[in-house]
């Protein structure tokens, strides 16, 4: 093989060559140029979880806020739940007692009405032993007048 065929050879690999590389290069930027669209893209959504994680943020420090003041609210409530127990347990108790009179009052009302019962019995037997006793004295009164006439007629 002469120095020109040679060289003619090499020249054609090279040519091959640079045309792979040319093709590779085109491939390549289109690759870059979609890595940078796909860069743009993550940036936009990166900007998107920052306004997010932002308002995330902002809603988290209400909630505490909002957190504190309930566990105030609650802790107030208990103060004044300890401070109602004592009146309420005291109203339990005059409830009882009040309970208590109150079944009292019923058992006497009963007996104050047997004995209503009992002396309404015993006005009637006064009633009817006082009829008894006029009609007794009644008849006793006959035989004194006719005493009386019969002591006129003599005189």
């Amino acid at each position: 093989m002469s120095l020109t065929q040679h060289i003619m050879s090499l020249t054609k690999h090279i040519t091959s060559l640079t045309k792979h590389i040319t093709s590779l290069t085109k491939h390549i930027m289109s690759l870059t140029k979609h890595i940078m669209s796909l860069t743009k893209h993550i940036m936009s959504r990166t900007k998107h979880i920052m306004s997010l994680t932002k308002h995330i943020m902002s809603h988290t420090k209400h909630i505490r806020s909002l957190t504190k003041h309930i566990i105030s609210v609650t802790k107030h409530i208990m103060s004044l739940t300890k401070h109602i127990m004592p009146p309420t347990k005291h109203i339990m108790s005059l409830t009882k007692h009040i309970m208590s009179l109150t079944k009292h009052i019923t058992s006497l009302t009963k007996h104050i009405m047997s004995l209503t019962k009992h002396i309404t019995s015993l006005t009637k037997h006064i009633m009817s032993l006082t009829i008894h006793i006029m009609t007794l004295t009644k008849h006793s009164m006959s035989p004194t007048k006719h005493i009386t006439s019969l002591t006129k007629h003599i005189l």
